[in-house]
Protein backbone atom coordinates (compact mmCIF):
# COMPACT_ATOMS: atom_id res chain seq x y z
CA UNK A 1 0.00 0.00 0.00
CA UNK A 2 1.01 3.62 -0.56
CA UNK A 3 0.74 6.80 1.52
CA UNK A 4 0.29 10.21 -0.09
CA UNK A 5 1.41 13.33 1.78
CA UNK A 6 0.83 16.87 0.53
CA UNK A 7 1.55 20.19 2.23
CA UNK A 8 0.21 23.61 1.35
CA UNK A 9 0.38 27.12 2.74
CA UNK A 10 -3.05 28.77 2.76
CA UNK A 11 -3.60 32.50 3.25
CA UNK A 12 -6.45 32.02 5.71
CA UNK A 13 -6.85 31.26 9.39
CA UNK A 14 -7.12 27.71 10.76
CA UNK A 15 -10.72 28.36 11.69
CA UNK A 16 -11.59 29.33 8.11
CA UNK A 17 -9.81 26.34 6.58
CA UNK A 18 -11.37 23.98 9.14
CA UNK A 19 -14.84 25.22 8.20
CA UNK A 20 -14.21 24.26 4.55
CA UNK A 21 -13.59 20.68 5.70
CA UNK A 22 -16.71 20.15 7.83
CA UNK A 23 -19.38 22.54 6.52
CA UNK A 24 -21.31 21.34 3.48
CA UNK A 25 -21.80 24.65 1.67
CA UNK A 26 -18.17 25.67 2.08
CA UNK A 27 -16.94 22.21 1.01
CA UNK A 28 -18.98 22.44 -2.19
CA UNK A 29 -17.31 25.74 -3.07
CA UNK A 30 -13.97 23.93 -2.96
CA UNK A 31 -14.64 20.35 -4.02
CA UNK A 32 -17.46 18.57 -5.76
CA UNK A 33 -20.98 19.14 -7.01
CA UNK A 34 -22.86 17.51 -4.12
CA UNK A 35 -22.15 16.55 -0.52
CA UNK A 36 -23.76 14.99 2.54
CA UNK A 37 -21.79 15.53 5.76
CA UNK A 38 -22.44 14.62 9.40
CA UNK A 39 -19.34 16.16 11.06
CA UNK A 40 -19.17 14.07 14.25
CA UNK A 41 -17.07 11.00 15.04
CA UNK A 42 -18.81 8.13 13.25
CA UNK A 43 -20.77 10.54 11.04
CA UNK A 44 -21.09 9.87 7.33
CA UNK A 45 -19.19 11.54 4.51
CA UNK A 46 -20.50 11.48 0.94
CA UNK A 47 -19.09 13.75 -1.77
CA UNK A 48 -20.24 13.77 -5.40
CA UNK A 49 -16.97 14.91 -6.94
CA UNK A 50 -17.77 15.14 -10.66
CA UNK A 51 -21.42 14.31 -11.09
CA UNK A 52 -20.50 10.65 -11.50
CA UNK A 53 -17.62 9.82 -9.15
CA UNK A 54 -18.79 9.54 -5.54
CA UNK A 55 -16.65 9.37 -2.39
CA UNK A 56 -18.05 7.70 0.73
CA UNK A 57 -16.61 7.33 4.22
CA UNK A 58 -17.12 8.31 7.86
CA UNK A 59 -15.52 10.82 10.19
CA UNK A 60 -13.01 9.31 12.62
CA UNK A 61 -11.72 12.45 14.38
CA UNK A 62 -12.77 16.08 14.46
CA UNK A 63 -10.61 18.36 16.61
CA UNK A 64 -11.43 22.04 15.91
CA UNK A 65 -9.55 23.73 14.40
CA UNK A 66 -6.56 21.37 14.30
CA UNK A 67 -7.46 18.07 12.65
CA UNK A 68 -10.08 16.28 10.57
CA UNK A 69 -9.80 12.54 9.80
CA UNK A 70 -12.22 10.41 7.80
CA UNK A 71 -12.20 7.19 5.83
CA UNK A 72 -12.22 7.49 2.05
CA UNK A 73 -13.20 5.36 -0.91
CA UNK A 74 -14.87 5.54 -4.31
CA UNK A 75 -18.38 4.14 -4.52
CA UNK A 76 -18.34 1.07 -6.79
CA UNK A 77 -14.53 0.78 -6.87
CA UNK A 78 -12.82 -2.56 -6.27
CA UNK A 79 -9.40 -0.95 -5.82
CA UNK A 80 -10.28 1.87 -3.40
CA UNK A 81 -13.76 1.04 -2.04
CA UNK A 82 -15.40 3.07 0.75
CA UNK A 83 -13.56 2.60 4.04
CA UNK A 84 -10.36 1.24 2.48
CA UNK A 85 -8.21 4.34 3.00
CA UNK A 86 -7.96 7.21 5.46
CA UNK A 87 -7.56 10.95 4.90
CA UNK A 88 -6.22 13.29 7.60
CA UNK A 89 -6.03 17.09 7.41
CA UNK A 90 -3.66 18.64 9.96
CA UNK A 91 -3.87 22.43 10.34
CA UNK A 92 -1.01 24.40 11.92
CA UNK A 93 -1.24 28.15 12.50
CA UNK A 94 1.41 30.23 10.72
CA UNK A 95 0.70 33.72 11.96
CA UNK A 96 -2.63 34.64 10.39
CA UNK A 97 -2.22 31.86 7.80
CA UNK A 98 -2.38 28.06 7.88
CA UNK A 99 0.01 25.25 7.02
CA UNK A 100 -2.15 22.35 5.84
CA UNK A 101 -0.84 18.77 5.65
CA UNK A 102 -2.96 16.17 3.88
CA UNK A 103 -2.06 12.54 4.61
CA UNK A 104 -3.86 9.84 2.60
CA UNK A 105 -3.00 6.33 3.84
CA UNK A 106 -3.96 2.90 2.54
CA UNK A 107 -3.85 3.70 -1.17
CA UNK A 108 -3.02 0.89 -3.62
CA UNK A 109 0.42 0.93 -5.19
CA UNK A 110 0.70 2.71 -8.52
CA UNK A 111 1.86 1.14 -11.75
CA UNK A 112 4.01 2.56 -14.53
CA UNK A 113 1.83 2.36 -17.64
CA UNK A 114 4.28 4.06 -20.00
CA UNK A 115 4.79 0.81 -21.94
CA UNK A 116 1.05 0.22 -22.36
CA UNK A 117 -0.52 3.44 -23.63
CA UNK A 118 -1.07 3.17 -27.38
CA UNK A 119 -0.90 -0.57 -27.88
CA UNK A 120 -2.47 -2.34 -24.90
CA UNK A 121 -6.26 -2.66 -24.92
CA UNK A 122 -8.70 -2.71 -27.81
CA UNK A 123 -8.36 1.05 -28.33
CA UNK A 124 -4.80 1.29 -27.07
CA UNK A 125 -5.97 2.97 -23.86
CA UNK A 126 -3.58 0.96 -21.71
CA UNK A 127 -3.80 -1.41 -18.77
CA UNK A 128 -7.12 -0.12 -17.30
CA UNK A 129 -8.86 -0.78 -20.63
CA UNK A 130 -7.29 -4.22 -20.98
CA UNK A 131 -8.63 -5.25 -17.55
CA UNK A 132 -11.98 -3.51 -17.96
CA UNK A 133 -11.53 -1.06 -15.07
CA UNK A 134 -11.37 2.29 -16.88
CA UNK A 135 -14.37 3.61 -14.95
CA UNK A 136 -12.72 2.79 -11.61
CA UNK A 137 -9.33 4.39 -12.27
CA UNK A 138 -9.71 8.01 -11.20
CA UNK A 139 -6.20 9.35 -11.80
CA UNK A 140 -4.06 8.26 -14.73
CA UNK A 141 -0.73 9.50 -15.99
CA UNK A 142 1.21 8.65 -19.09
CA UNK A 143 4.01 9.71 -21.38
CA UNK A 144 4.02 11.33 -24.80
CA UNK A 145 7.05 9.17 -25.53
CA UNK A 146 7.01 5.45 -26.35
CA UNK A 147 3.99 4.69 -28.58
CA UNK A 148 3.12 8.37 -28.89
CA UNK A 149 6.23 9.18 -30.86
CA UNK A 150 9.15 9.10 -28.45
CA UNK A 151 9.05 12.84 -27.77
CA UNK A 152 9.03 14.62 -24.41
CA UNK A 153 6.13 15.45 -22.13
CA UNK A 154 3.25 13.57 -20.61
CA UNK A 155 -0.25 13.94 -19.25
CA UNK A 156 -2.54 13.40 -16.25
CA UNK A 157 -6.27 12.80 -16.33
CA UNK A 158 -8.29 13.09 -13.12
CA UNK A 159 -11.45 14.58 -11.58
CA UNK A 160 -11.62 18.36 -12.00
CA UNK A 161 -10.61 19.20 -8.38
CA UNK A 162 -7.37 17.24 -8.81
CA UNK A 163 -6.61 18.99 -12.10
CA UNK A 164 -7.36 22.37 -10.50
CA UNK A 165 -4.89 21.59 -7.71
CA UNK A 166 -2.20 20.43 -10.14
CA UNK A 167 -2.54 23.60 -12.18
CA UNK A 168 -1.54 25.48 -9.03
CA UNK A 169 1.12 23.07 -7.78
CA UNK A 170 2.58 21.10 -10.71
CA UNK A 171 5.89 22.42 -11.98
CA UNK A 172 4.90 22.73 -15.67
CA UNK A 173 2.31 25.30 -14.59
CA UNK A 174 4.64 27.13 -12.20
CA UNK A 175 7.65 27.57 -14.49
CA UNK A 176 8.17 28.37 -18.16
CA UNK A 177 8.89 24.80 -19.33
CA UNK A 178 5.80 24.07 -21.41
CA UNK A 179 5.99 21.70 -24.37
CA UNK A 180 7.19 23.01 -27.71
CA UNK A 181 4.37 23.52 -30.25
CA UNK A 182 5.98 21.01 -32.61
CA UNK A 183 5.80 18.29 -29.92
CA UNK A 184 2.16 19.10 -29.16
CA UNK A 185 1.33 18.89 -32.88
CA UNK A 186 3.18 15.60 -33.34
CA UNK A 187 1.50 14.12 -30.26
CA UNK A 188 -1.96 15.07 -31.55
CA UNK A 189 -1.11 13.40 -34.85
CA UNK A 190 0.07 10.27 -32.99
CA UNK A 191 -3.18 10.14 -31.02
CA UNK A 192 -5.12 10.36 -34.27
CA UNK A 193 -3.12 7.44 -35.68
CA UNK A 194 -3.73 5.40 -32.53
CA UNK A 195 -7.49 5.94 -32.74
CA UNK A 196 -7.37 4.38 -36.21
CA UNK A 197 -4.68 1.84 -35.35
CA UNK A 198 -6.67 -1.30 -34.46
CA UNK A 199 -5.12 -3.27 -37.32
CA UNK A 200 -1.61 -2.19 -36.32
CA UNK A 201 -2.24 -3.31 -32.74
CA UNK A 202 -3.50 -6.69 -33.94
CA UNK A 203 -0.40 -7.11 -36.09
CA UNK A 204 1.83 -6.19 -33.14
CA UNK A 205 0.06 -8.78 -30.96
CA UNK A 206 0.53 -11.47 -33.64
CA UNK A 207 4.21 -10.58 -34.05
CA UNK A 208 4.69 -10.68 -30.27
CA UNK A 209 3.09 -14.14 -29.94
CA UNK A 210 5.25 -15.46 -32.79
CA UNK A 211 8.49 -14.05 -31.38
CA UNK A 212 7.79 -15.24 -27.85
CA UNK A 213 7.06 -18.77 -29.04
CA UNK A 214 10.08 -19.01 -31.33
CA UNK A 215 12.53 -17.57 -28.79
CA UNK A 216 11.25 -20.02 -26.14
CA UNK A 217 11.49 -22.91 -28.62
CA UNK A 218 15.14 -21.93 -29.17
CA UNK A 219 15.81 -22.65 -25.49
CA UNK A 220 15.87 -19.14 -24.04
CA UNK A 221 14.29 -18.32 -20.68
CA UNK A 222 11.49 -15.81 -21.33
CA UNK A 223 9.16 -14.34 -18.71
CA UNK A 224 5.64 -15.47 -19.60
CA UNK A 225 3.17 -12.89 -20.84
CA UNK A 226 1.78 -11.17 -23.90
CA UNK A 227 3.55 -7.81 -23.73
CA UNK A 228 5.64 -6.83 -26.79
CA UNK A 229 8.57 -6.04 -24.51
CA UNK A 230 10.08 -9.52 -24.15
CA UNK A 231 12.80 -9.98 -21.49
CA UNK A 232 15.26 -12.81 -22.16
CA UNK A 233 16.57 -13.87 -18.76
CA UNK A 234 20.25 -14.65 -18.22
CA UNK A 235 20.47 -14.23 -14.43
CA UNK A 236 24.02 -12.97 -14.83
CA UNK A 237 25.00 -9.37 -15.58
CA UNK A 238 28.12 -10.26 -17.58
CA UNK A 239 26.23 -12.76 -19.76
CA UNK A 240 23.52 -10.19 -20.41
CA UNK A 241 26.09 -7.60 -21.50
CA UNK A 242 27.91 -10.11 -23.71
CA UNK A 243 24.68 -11.25 -25.37
CA UNK A 244 23.58 -7.67 -26.05
CA UNK A 245 27.01 -6.80 -27.47
CA UNK A 246 27.11 -9.81 -29.80
CA UNK A 247 23.59 -9.16 -31.05
CA UNK A 248 24.57 -5.56 -31.79
CA UNK A 249 27.41 -6.85 -33.98
CA UNK A 250 24.75 -8.65 -36.03
CA UNK A 251 22.63 -5.52 -36.36
CA UNK A 252 20.15 -6.37 -33.60
CA UNK A 253 19.73 -3.57 -31.06
CA UNK A 254 18.76 -4.81 -27.58
CA UNK A 255 19.50 -3.56 -24.08
CA UNK A 256 21.04 -5.44 -21.13
CA UNK A 257 19.64 -4.80 -17.65
CA UNK A 258 21.22 -5.83 -14.35
CA UNK A 259 21.24 -4.79 -10.69
CA UNK A 260 20.28 -2.19 -9.45
CA UNK A 261 17.87 -1.62 -12.37
CA UNK A 262 16.45 -5.11 -11.74
CA UNK A 263 16.80 -7.34 -8.64
CA UNK A 264 20.01 -9.32 -8.11
CA UNK A 265 20.04 -12.55 -10.07
CA UNK A 266 17.43 -11.21 -12.53
CA UNK A 267 19.76 -9.83 -15.22
CA UNK A 268 18.20 -9.87 -18.67
CA UNK A 269 18.31 -8.67 -22.23
CA UNK A 270 15.23 -6.66 -23.18
CA UNK A 271 13.88 -7.17 -26.67
CA UNK A 272 10.88 -5.38 -28.09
Amino acid sequence: MTDLIMRRHIAASRETVFAFLVEREKLLRWLGVGADLDPVAGGKVRIDVTGGDVVEGEFLEITPPERVTFTWGWLGSRDVPPGSSTVTFDLIADGADTLLTLTHTGLPNGEDDSHAIGFIGERGAGTPEMHGVEGRVHITSGTFGKALGGASGGYITAPQPVIDMLRQRARPYLFSNSLAPSIVSATLAALDLLERGAELRRQLADNTDYFRQRIADAGFDVIAGSHPIVPIMTGDAIKAQQLASELMQHGVYVTAFSFPVVPRGMARVRTQ
